[in-house]
């Protein structure tokens, strides 16, 4: 039998429906995920040096956006070098969408971005594995600019 013809395992409760923050939520209990809702009711998480938000867009809020921001600052020195490597990522790998933010005090930040329209649903396995390309992807992209950029780990992560 031919991988396009292989029968995956499936149960009745995995079925296509419409995405929702509640169903990310049951996600996130299942697996033991520490996460907030925010004052805008955003869902949001913390994995490693990185904050991650998990939000909602579109007519239905059938479109799926998880951005994670990397927290350490880029030097600002590192500029020119940082366009590089956001260039060089775009080349070499397809997520996440890399991009630059300054946060309030107008430090240089990094985000990591993966967007999926659900128009027609996702079954838990595929909201799941949304989640985990976001999260693996982006973690992927952040430890590289540690190591492009030689950024120590927050001191909040180090352990004591």
């Amino acid at each position: 039998m031919g991988w396009f013809s292989r029968q995956e395992d499936s149960s009745p409760a995995d079925t296509v429906r419409p995405i929702s923050q509640e169903r990310l939520i049951k996600i996130f209990d299942e697996e033991e995920w520490h996460y907030v809702i925010d004052d805008d009711n955003d869902l949001g998480g913390r994995w490693g040096d990185a904050i991650f938000y998990f939000l909602f867009h579109g007519e239905k809020k059938e479109i799926l956006q998880i951005i994670g921001r990397f927290m350490p600052v880029i030097p600002e020195e590192y500029l020119d070098e940082f366009r590089v490597f956001i260039e060089d990522w775009h080349r070499d790998y397809i997520w996440p969408k890399a991009y630059r933010v300054y946060n309030n005090d107008g430090e240089l930040q990094v985000c990591g971005e993966v967007i999926v329209d659900y128009e027609h649903g996702a079954t838990d396995k595929q909201l799941k594995q949304h989640i985990d390309c976001a999260i693996s992807t982006s973690l992927q992209l952040f430890n590289a600019l540690k190591d492009r950029f030689d950024i120590p780990e927050l001191e909040s992560n180090k352990e004591s």
